[in-house]
């Protein structure tokens, strides 16, 4: 039997969602404003970069205020915390998705910076999302055995049918 995880206090999770969100925030507005800067000096960008940039910005900002807003604190009347929001430590779960969308469209904005391509990029948020949608909820609502189907295997298709199963979870 594994050992029992130990959970961590609220001013401990507290803290930890302090100092993340002071990661993100950095994350978020220094490429953001090092593009604007190199765009206004080096007057480059077309329409097409500033909707890219644009495009990119709005995702990271999305990101960093759903992150603030989900581990926003409660206080009581006396200055005791109650509630620290959403752990945003946790290693599983929606937050891990949010982290890396606000990274990688930071990475994607300060590559921007060097060429309008690099934010093309940003494309692939999308695809790892439909990938996503993909293999945990539209192929197996696709390919899942039909309810009156269900005792009519026999022991060989039953096999193969396990073995297809284990490759398309991969």
């Amino acid at each position: 039997m594994a050992p029992k995880q130990m959970t961590k206090g609220q001013k401990e999770i507290y803290a930890g969602n302090q100092k993340t969100l002071q990661f993100y925030a950095g994350v978020t507005v220094v490429p953001n404003v090092l593009y604007i800067l190199s765009c206004l000096v080096f007057s480059s960008g077309g329409w097409m970069r500033w909707f890219g940039w644009l495009l990119s910005a709005a995702s990271a900002t999305g990101g960093f205020l759903t992150m603030y807003f989900s581990a926003k604190a409660k206080f009581s009347s006396t200055g005791q915390l109650l509630d620290a929001g959403l752990d945003l430590g946790m290693t599983e779960g929606m937050t891990e998705y949010i982290k890396d969308i606000v990274i990688f469209s930071g990475i994607v904005v300060f590559l921007g910076i060097f060429s309008g391509y690099f934010l093309l990029l940003w494309l692939v948020i999308p695809a790892v999302a439909f990938y996503y949608l993909w293999i945990s909820i539209l192929w197996p609502w696709i390919h899942g055995p039909d309810m009156g189907d269900a005792g009519d295997f026999s022991d060989t298709q039953g096999k193969r049918r396990s073995r297809v199963q284990k490759v398309i979870r991969r």
